[in-house]
């Protein structure tokens, strides 16, 4: 915003994202919010990904029972 920059935050409807402070913030800042559905995969192309992801990693690694196996992994 100092360089001119209009800014628009684009958020889910999390619960962090509708406190209070976080509105008191945005509005102290003057910064305008777009509010979205949650899990919404249109605006995250990486939300596509995720059930990729840990389908792998839980096939190649298993579920630690201790710290030293989780550090291995």
């Amino acid at each position: 915003q100092k360089q001119g920059i209009k800014v628009i935050l684009l958020e889910d409807r999390a619960l962090a994202h509708a406190s209070r402070i976080a509105n008191d913030y945005l509005a102290v800042h003057h910064i305008k919010k777009l509010d979205w559905p949650g899990h919404s995969p249109d605006v995250n192309a990486s939300e596509h990904a995720w059930p990729w992801i840990r389908r792998h990693i839980t096939t190649d690694h298993p579920q630690s029972t201790c710290e030293q196996q989780c550090e291995q992994q």
